[in-house]
């Protein structure tokens, strides 16, 4: 298994069919009993399709996925971390629920919480572990890997968010899971591990699972409250969005101080890659054990002779970079050319319009169009 990367087509179309699995199987067997249904949607939709494709395709899952240890003070650097994503997510849901609210298409959701100790243990496992673990293989494993090979880090990181917020096929929960999306994708790209976005998504999740919890022990009377968001003016909701902004703002603050210092703990140089050290662009040609082999980045590749290229190469020694600031160059990252792929993006354009086709039904069904 010498390839690596899932190709994007495939892994285009893949989101389309398993988008209409779930919004008509999926959605039934959730009906009938959601413990049952949100294990099948995770385990089977989501989860085993990834699988199936690389050993199909004879992809080496394990590089694809980046299935890399990672540090024990990195854990609980992102165990950290995760305590501070709730605001976010619930700012970027309320934004859009402001939004709608100005046209009156709120619509509350039941959405079940644990009220025992059984069923906190049974949602933590449904809603949390599984979650974490199914859908960051599927989005931050196989979508980043597939755009990440064939565009480039930052425009894969993107992607791989959005199409995390629409797989939620729920327009006020688009913004939150997309805002997310960002971080757990960064957090795989600066560790090169997906364990770091199981574990962020994982203990975000487990934290609004507790969360409900508690509510329900200690002010049942919240749900209630809740369920009257719908006929919330748009003033009110408009003060609470600003309110919540705040706390949201403090926590990305926070967040990316944590991130910084996991950047710094997970930063290796590896041969081919473009670094800036003290301020000045390099490519490092080879790492030694003894130092570096660097070209200035400068330079004019395409009109030097091979000679010419050589005899601009540099080596740093270990001693020389010892109180040097080295760190990794992504904006050489360019984007790659792929102006005669556009049709592989276009079952996206086919999943939006379903997307967008879906809630316009749910609107319906309510009664708001």
């Amino acid at each position: 298994m010498d390839n690596k990367n899932y190709k994007l087509l495939d892994v285009n179309i893949m989101f389309f069919v398993l988008g209409i699995v779930l919004l008509t199987f999926g959605a039934y067997i959730q009906s009938v009993n959601f413990d049952t249904g949100i294990f099948i949607t995770e385990y089977i939709i989501v989860l085993m399709p990834v699988i199936i494709l690389g050993l199909y395709k004879k992809i080496n899952i394990s590089k694809a996925l980046r299935l890399n240890k990672i540090k024990t003070k990195v854990v609980i650097k992102i165990f950290f971390l995760s305590l501070f994503l709730i605001p976010i997510i619930g700012f970027g849901n309320a934004v859009i629920s402001t939004i709608l609210s100005c046209f009156n298409m709120v619509i509350v959701f039941d959405m079940p919480t644990a009220s025992n100790s059984f069923e906190l243990l049974k949602y933590s496992f449904l809603i949390a572990i599984s979650a974490g673990i199914c859908e960051e293989i599927f989005f931050r494993g196989m979508i980043l890997n597939a755009y990440e090979s064939s565009t480039n880090k930052k425009f894969a990181i993107i992607m791989s968010a959005i199409l995390f917020g629409v797989f939620h096929f729920n327009i006020q929960n688009l913004l939150g899971p997309i805002l997310l999306g960002i971080i757990f994708g960064y957090l795989v790209i600066i560790t090169d591990s997906i364990y770091s976005a199981i574990i962020a998504h994982t203990l975000n999740n487990l934290v609004a699972v507790i969360g409900g919890y508690l509510t329900n022990i200690y002010f049942p009377e919240f749900y209630e409250l809740e369920n009257l968001n719908a006929g919330v003016n748009v003033k009110d909701m408009l003060i609470s969005t600003i309110s919540i902004s705040v706390v949201a703002i403090l926590s990305i603050i926070i967040i990316l101080l944590f991130i910084k210092s996991i950047k710094k703990d997970c930063f290796k140089i590896k041969d081919n890659m473009s670094l800036i050290i003290d301020d000045e662009n390099y490519f490092n040609v080879k790492k030694k054990n003894n130092g570096l082999v660097l070209i200035r980045e400068n330079l004019d590749f395409r009109n030097m002779s091979q000679k010419d290229i050589y005899d601009n190469m540099i080596f740093l020694s270990n001693k020389s970079l010892e109180n040097s600031l080295i760190v990794d160059n992504y904006k050489t990252n360019k984007f790659k050319n792929i102006n005669g792929e556009i049709y592989k993006f276009f079952p996206l354009v086919l999943s939006i319009t379903v997307y967008i086709y879906y809630m316009i039904a749910v609107w319906k069904s309510f009664g708001l169009m």
